[in-house]
């Protein structure tokens, strides 16, 4: 029980600079639950807040996975192109978003 807690509580998140790292969520007027925020409110943020150099976005999903064989469910995660230079990462396969090839 300790190596869950210690892995997800205390240690430091594998990124550069994980001290300055926030996550920003919505709440519903009405029932103060959690909600995503839309493109456009992160558009707003990015242009409204000064003291944020950078915002980044993710959305989880499902997805059905055909090739050829039997169809399969899998979790996607939708990104914005800044998320992983931000988190100091690079893409497994494919490209980078925005780079040019």
């Amino acid at each position: 029980m300790f190596s869950v807690f210690d892995a997800m509580f205390l240690r430091p998140l594998p990124f550069p600079k994980p001290d300055r790292l926030v996550a920003i969520t919505g709440r519903h007027p009405e029932t103060n639950r959690r909600v995503t925020l839309s493109l456009d409110d992160i558009n707003e943020l990015t242009r409204g807040l000064q003291s944020i150099r950078t915002i980044a976005a993710y959305s989880g999903r499902t997805a059905t996975l055909n090739d050829g064989g039997d169809p399969e469910r899998i979790g996607v995660q939708q990104v914005t192109a800044g998320l992983f230079p931000l988190l100091g990462l690079r893409p497994q396969r494919g490209h980078r978003p925005g780079r040019d090839e």
